[in-house]
């Protein structure tokens, strides 16, 4: 389904920028970015069950003789329930999606002279809205709501990084030696690099309870499922201690009657990037039209430990509970909840050769 009454998807840009030609040959390159995105495209399940209709007493199948407490276990199956009878999901697309990007950009470039080119870039930056993607799925975290949607979705969206900072060089490192023999071999060597520090990806916690009925917390279906409560600030999701890196006494699981607003998204970061790449390489001169280069290069130079994954789902002993089953420790489970379960590729090198003619 489509709306067919919607505003056209509209996005406006503007940026504002100055040069600066500083000493050194070096130029200085300072913008301000940003964007505003209005009336883009999301897709809602308007065929789902209203929030509560798997508990309420009207909707209980009577033929039901199970012995089960648990609330919604004696409820009518979902088709029964939809607003459109003999229908399934209905996705109904609508321009009801909105963000938006502020950034300040800036660089000094130094161009190629007396054997050094060197770049700086920094970007800090923001960007805030309801939908990460276009058109996403109906019933995943994050999925469009069918009552509130920027109450339950509007924040940082899952790309932004508030802190990129890069450096890449390029300089012909000095004579060795003014011995014509030796310096075949020792002068005209050029080192290389990038340097690269971004902010970390998104973590979102998520929250298990075992044994509720089709209905779950919230009472309906097709939909997203409750979230974690938060009950204090969990810290900025990262650590050096690899078994907890957020608080982990800082969630709960809700109760019954989720609405899914117990939380909102992407309020803890994993570790940044903080990576030196770095490679030195000659050429050697053959004859006239024949030369040999070689080249070495390392990827993470300094072989720096950098945490990437970390486990966010919580299972939780019951409702309405503080207690989490699968807490992590450093004996008996090594990557339970609030723990490190992947890294970033450690050092590695290559050397290459390469012979033009």
């Amino acid at each position: 389904a489509f709306d067919r009454q919607g505003k056209v998807p509209t996005t406006y840009a503007y940026n504002l920028g100055i040069q600066y030609k500083l000493p050194f040959d070096a130029v200085l390159d300072m913008s301000y970015v940003g964007t505003s995105a209005q009336h883009q495209l999301q897709r809602r399940n308007i065929n789902a069950p209203a929030y509560g209709a798997g508990f309420a007493a009207a909707n209980q199948d009577v033929t039901n003789n199970t012995t089960s407490t648990i609330q919604g276990a004696k409820a009518l199956p979902v088709d029964f329930l939809r607003p459109y009878q003999g229908f399934g999901n209905i996705s109904y697309i609508e321009p009801s999606s909105s963000s938006n990007y502020h950034s300040l950009q800036t660089s000094v470039q130094r161009r190629y002279t007396k054997g050094l080119l060197l770049g700086v870039n920094y970007t800090w930056s923001k960007v805030l809205g309801t939908q990460t993607n276009d058109l996403p799925g109906i019933n995943g975290f994050g999925a469009p709501h069918i009552l509130d949607q920027r109450r339950a979705n509007y924040g940082p969206l899952d790309f932004d990084r508030t802190h990129n900072f890069n450096v890449n060089f390029v300089w012909d490192l000095p004579r060795a030696t003014e011995n014509t023999s030796l310096g075949y071999a020792l002068n005209g060597w050029q080192l290389s690099g990038i340097y690269r520090w971004v902010s970390g990806e998104f973590l979102n916690v998520g929250a298990t309870v075992n044994g509720l009925s089709t209905y779950g917390l919230t009472g309906t279906s097709q939909l997203e499922g409750h979230r974690v409560v938060l009950l204090k600030n969990p810290g900025s999701g990262r650590s050096s201690d690899p078994y907890r890196q957020f608080d982990v006494t800082a969630f709960a699981s809700p109760n019954y009657g989720s609405f899914s607003y117990e939380s909102g998204r992407n309020f803890m970061r994993t570790h940044p990037i903080n990576s030196w790449d770095l490679a030195l390489s000659k050429e050697f001169r053959v004859k006239e039209r024949m030369k040999f280069e070689i080249r070495l290069d390392a990827f993470n130079a300094l072989n720096h430990t950098q945490f990437n994954g970390v486990n966010t789902g919580a299972t939780f002993s019951g409702v309405n509970s503080t207690t989490i089953t699968n807490l992590a420790n450093s004996t008996t489970n090594l990557t339970g909840f609030g723990a490190v379960n992947s890294v970033r590729p450690p050092r590695t090198m290559q050397l290459s050769g390469r012979f033009e003619f």
